[in-house]
């Protein structure tokens, strides 16, 4: 029971030192001076206004310059690149694989013949007899 009236003393309190502060404020809204200083004259003034204006005539203006310029590059690296292709088609491609492959004329032959001991008469492995070019 102590407790409950030891928070309600607590809550009165604050709200009697609520009510105080509450009326005391427009008193001090009227005594205060109207002294600006550098910062809240330069904000207040026109002339932020005409220095956006004048970074924005500045920034579209440099950005259009520097879109022609890229593009400019963008197409003379495209020209490079058409020159180099064109170069590239003309001479006949190196085929790292021609040599690892064998020609598509020469078959390896295969013996599939049955070995000795084989029960059933199959061939049990089948051997290559040669791999490569033919001797004509």
């Amino acid at each position: 029971m102590l407790e409950f009236v030891l928070a309600n003393i607590a809550m009165l309190s604050v709200g009697i030192v609520l009510y105080l502060v509450a009326h005391s404020l427009p008193r001090i809204g009227e005594t205060q001076t109207e002294s600006q200083g550098f910062l809240e004259r330069w904000v207040a003034s026109e002339f932020p206004e005409k220095l956006d204006t004048a970074f924005n005539s500045f920034a579209g203006k440099f950005l259009r310059k520097l879109r022609v310029i890229i593009l400019k590059f963008d197409n003379a690296v495209s020209e490079s690149l058409k020159k180099v292709k064109s170069q590239d088609a003309s001479t006949k491609p190196i085929d790292l694989f021609d040599k690892l492959t064998a020609p598509s004329d020469t078959k390896p032959e295969v013996d599939i013949q049955p070995k000795m001991g084989d029960k059933e008469g199959a061939p049990s492995e089948v051997q290559p007899k040669s791999i490569g070019k033919k001797k004509k």
